[in-house]
């Protein structure tokens, strides 16, 4: 069941990604304070926007090219847990202690998406051949 919920992530945040793209560019912010996601440019929202499936292509490619071999399935599904992990406190860490730094915030929400997006490309690639493997004869 596990191993399933990697492509459920990834199907959840590329659907929920224009949502959160629209609460970020109303600016609207409870304490009333400067937030840097006010006035996102066309280049800095394609750039969010992208940032996951960059990540997934980078990931995909860390995968085939030089770790499934070398650390199995297995640990290959828990370094997509951690990217998983990693990339939500950099996006988590964008909107709290950030949001009033302009460069910070955004380098962190990008930053943040871009290794989520890693763990997508890990879990695309490590949890069809992880239940493959697993399954009875």
């Amino acid at each position: 069941l596990t191993p399933m919920l990697g492509g459920f992530l990834y199907g959840f945040d590329v659907g929920a990604t224009s949502f959160v793209l629209s609460m970020l560019l109303r600016g609207d912010d409870t304490s009333g304070g400067v937030v840097w996601w006010s006035d996102l440019s066309s280049v800095k929202q394609g750039l969010l926007v992208s940032a996951l499936s960059l990540g997934a292509l980078l990931g995909s490619h860390i995968v085939l090219m030089y770790l499934s071999h070398w650390v199995g399935r297995r640990m290959e599904l828990r370094l997509c847990a951690t990217c998983y992990l990693v990339g939500t406190c950099f996006n988590v860490l964008s909107g709290t202690w950030l949001k009033s730094f302009t460069t910070w915030g955004f380098t962190a929400l990008f930053v943040g998406r871009l290794i989520f997006g890693t763990g997508v490309g890990f879990v695309m690639h490590g949890a069809p051949a992880y239940m493959a493997e697993m399954c009875p004869p």
